[in-house]
Formats: structure tokens, C-alpha cells, sequence
């Protein structure tokens, strides 16, 4: 089972990449915004006759320096979306069945593979990685939402 779903996890992320990148800005494109943004050495290393001309927008008094940005991925999230996708297999593949009472006992849920599967794709960034944190990371976060809240007051109200 693990195999079977980390295969379509992969297929899945493969298409979505091929989709994504059929509406991606071209390389040139990418440059132009990251020199605006100050890091113009993309765009001087793309057109290198240009290069003593290329530099960074000026900043205003009191903005020293451009800010450092790093892509961080988190695992936690990353499982969590891949438990979504696991949940989307089992119901395209067998329908809307219930786990027997076997398999809930011995905790066989998405988030489990997930894990499992994220353990095999990151290695040491995912060692740690636990099912809690998939469920964490599942949450929505930010404020409820005002049906959330009105039905808090009913259940307050209903409760007195």
C-alpha cells in the first residue's frame, strides 16, 4: 500500500508541476523581479554585456539593505497536504468505505502514510516528523470564521 500511494503521490506532484509550469514566468521575467526586488545578479549574469549598468533600485534614507529571503519548506505541511492527496486516492479508488474496526485500532490512517512517505522523500529534515504534527499543521489557521462564531453562541445559549 505504502508503494502503491507513494507512486500516485509522485504522479500527482509531477502533473501539478507540469501544470504549474505552463503559466510560469519565463527565466528572463524572473530575473527583472528578483533585480527589483535587489538582488540583481540573475539579471547581470542573463545579459553580462549589460552587467555594469545593472544594479539595484535605489533605497529610500533609513532602508539600508534588502532584506535576505530564504524559501523554507515545512515537512510537517508538505505531509499534511499529502495526506489530503491520499485521502483523494483512497476515495477514487474504493469509494466511500469505512476502515474496519481492525484498522482504526492499529492507527492505518492517511497521516500515518504520509509520514512515512515524507520520511522516504526528505530523510533527516523529516526524521522527527510525528502524526500529531500532521494534524497540527492540517488545521486552518486565522480568525474563525463568523459561521464558526455564531454557532459557538447557539451552542453557549443552548447550554444554559
Amino acid at each position: 500500500m505504502l508503494v502503491w500511494l507513494s507512486n500516485q503521490i509522485y504522479d500527482c506532484i509531477v502533473k501539478e508541476n507540469r501544470d504549474a509550469n505552463a503559466n510560469a514566468p519565463t527565466w528572463e521575467e524572473i530575473c527583472i523581479e528578483e533585480a527589483r526586488a535587489g538582488h540583481p545578479q540573475g539579471l547581470q549574469k542573463l545579459y553580462p554585456h549589460f552587467a555594469d549598468c545593472i544594479s539595484s533600485p535605489k533605497r529610500s534614507q533609513g532602508q539600508n539593505k534588502y532584506s535576505n529571503y530564504e524559501m523554507i519548506a515545512d515537512v510537517a505541511e508538505t505531509a499534511a497536504e499529502y495526506a489530503r492527496h491520499i485521502r483523494a486516492l483512497w476515495r477514487k479508488q474504493y469509494g466511500k468505505l469505512n476502515r474496519t474496526r481492525d484498522e482504526r485500532q492499529a492507527g492505518i490512517s492517511a497521516e500515518h502514510f504520509a509520514v512515512d512517505i515524507c520520511k522516504e522523500y526528505f530523510g533527516k529534515e523529516a526524521a522527527g516528523l510525528t502524526v500529531e504534527a500532521v494534524l497540527a499543521a492540517a488545521k486552518p489557521s486565522g480568525p474563525p470564521s463568523r459561521v464558526a462564531e455564531k454557532r459557538r453562541r447557539q451552542t453557549a445559549k443552548a447550554a444554559r
